[in-house]
């Protein structure tokens, strides 16, 4: 465990760099923070904190899924707020010198608040002053504490239509950061975060988008809904390892989405719960799978609809 703790201290020595600075005008940036209410992201979440005690290792890990849900928004003449629901369904358990100490289910439901400046870049925000907030969320926004971390509705995407920006810490160390990946249209695609000085030990954190939903996307104006359950052909496809799926909703449904073998045997669910209407998409990964042709299989209330998906390894 000291090895490790080691060679986490001398890689973050070698990858740190300034933050990234970007335009100063919305019209010239790309919207990578899609706001309506409505919208929902899906995070898998993974937070790990290693404390040398002096005897041992005490470590204490998080890990599950976190949901976001846009729930309303309230217009200022400087600012929009958007109300957000944050539910957590997690994995808590503490190891001391390997031996479990505890273990125990986290399932909760939050509401807060996210602002947006109607200004520049479109900061946004919560109006939060708790540091420990920052390791039990995937939205660590924050604006006004010394080591606040600056995020931005719109930024300047590179050919993949993502943009990777690092933050430090100005104090207490250069050894506590954030890096963020947002997406053109998708919004926040991974949060890693490393705490490497403050106490005995190390903190990590490790988040990436799974699932989302967007009803609306900026001021875009909405396409007009179908008049059936529809499901996209996956693009890309062939695909290799990674796919995106999307389909559409007329109506509010209990929706099913699947990949299947050629036997008809499912390999994995991604999809389980009551969709809002509108146009959704999903991600899948197969790189646990074997090259050849899969199925995927979108089930709603008296509908089904399957397209062919082609793995190449």
């Amino acid at each position: 465990m000291k090895s490790r703790l080691v060679s986490i201290v001398a890689l973050l020595q070698v990858c740190l760099i300034a933050p990234t600075t970007g335009l100063s005008q919305v019209d010239t940036l790309v919207d990578c923070f899609p706001l309506s209410v409505g919208n929902q992201w899906t995070y898998a979440f993974d937070h790990e904190k290693v404390l040398d005690t002096g005897g041992g290792f005490e470590v204490t890990t998080d890990t599950g899924r976190v949901q976001y849900t846009v729930l309303g928004k309230t217009d200022f003449p400087d600012s929009v707020v958007w109300e957000f629901r944050e539910s957590r369904n997690l994995r808590h358990r503490v190891t001391l010198v390997g031996v479990t100490i505890s273990d125990s289910l986290i399932a909760d439901s939050t509401v807060f608040d996210l602002v947006e400046l109607n200004t520049g870049r479109h900061q946004l925000f919560r109006q939060i002053t708790d540091q420990g907030l920052l390791w039990s969320t995937v939205f660590p926004f924050m604006r006004d504490m010394s080591d606040t971390t600056q995020v931005y509705r719109y930024w300047n995407v590179d050919s993949s239509f993502k943009h990777m920006f690092l933050i430090r810490y100005p104090s207490p160390s250069p050894f506590v950061s954030y890096t963020f990946t947002v997406a053109r249209d998708s919004g926040l695609v991974s949060l890693a975060a490393l705490n490497a000085i403050t106490f005995p030990g190390y903190e990590r954190a490790n988040h990436h988008l799974v699932a989302w939903t967007l009803t609306g996307i900026g001021n875009k104006p909405e396409s007009v809904l179908p008049r059936m359950a529809v499901l996209k052909q996956n693009f890309p496809n062939p695909f290799n390892p990674k796919t995106i799926i999307q389909y559409e909703l007329p109506i509010g449904t209990d929706v099913q989405v699947d990949v299947v073998n050629i036997l008809g045997e499912l390999v994995v669910r991604l999809v389980d719960q009551n969709m809002l209407p509108g146009h959704h998409q999903v991600q899948f990964d197969g790189h646990t799978l074997s090259s050849g042709t899969y199925l995927l299989v979108l089930k709603t209330r008296g509908r089904w609809a399957v397209r062919k998906m082609l793995l190449i390894r």
